[in-house]
């Protein structure tokens, strides 16, 4: 059981791991194995820049808040028999894969907002994208 436990925390500890990797250090070229890939985030690397910050701030936020819920979860449920749990935790691992997938349309609404149809910048995009300016979630973990 206590494998079960530790898999019921492993999609929200990659999704803050992301996260942090993300805001911090974005895959530094467009590929089609690593980072946030959809069509409208591989049009320019300004973009991609961009969608890979951003996905990476709502991976940590959204890691972080599924962590919390999942250890409350595996609190109140500590006491049921074997076969509940199991069943529990599956369900759980669906409702984070579905967090995972939550991520997707504010990032591309941000795209959509920011960006024209090739990829360019509308105008000074939102300050996610600066080197040196990490995103508002996580600042305070990440001050210099």
């Amino acid at each position: 059981m206590v494998l079960l436990n530790f898999a019921a925390l492993l999609i929200p500890l990659i999704m803050v791991l992301i996260g942090v990797i993300f805001t911090r250090r974005p895959p530094a070229e467009r590929n089609l194995f690593a980072g946030y890939r959809t069509a409208r985030s591989m049009k320019s690397k300004e973009a991609w820049d961009f969608a890979n910050r951003y996905s990476g701030q709502l991976f940590f936020s959204y890691g972080i808040k599924a962590f919390i819920a999942s250890c409350i979860f595996l609190f109140l449920f500590r006491n049921q028999s074997n076969d509940f749990r199991g069943a529990a935790i599956c369900g759980l691992c669906i409702l984070q894969t579905i967090a995972v997938l939550l991520t997707i349309p504010p990032v591309e609404k941000a795209l959509r907002e920011n960006f024209d149809e090739k990829g360019n910048p509308k105008y000074n995009p939102i300050p996610i994208f600066e080197a040196n300016n990490v995103p508002n979630i996580i600042n305070p973990f990440f001050n210099k």
